[in-house]
């Protein structure tokens, strides 16, 4: 690691690759331009917030 680094050190670099507990690796599908499948998992999350969202909850 390069010494004159002024944002970033060994300590960081290392806590960067640490997740928490709540933020795990899903299986998903592929993504592809003939299969979004992305944005099916972004429209089904999106129901959970809408009607807060709409509501002006959020």
């Amino acid at each position: 690691m390069p010494k004159d680094l002024k944002y970033l050190n060994p300590n960081q670099i290392e806590q960067a690759f640490i997740f928490p507990k709540d933020i795990t690796i899903a299986k998903t599908k592929h993504n592809t331009l003939d299969n979004p499948i992305i944005l099916n998992y972004f429209l089904d999350e999106w129901e959970k917030w809408k009607v807060d969202f709409e509501a002006g909850t959020n």
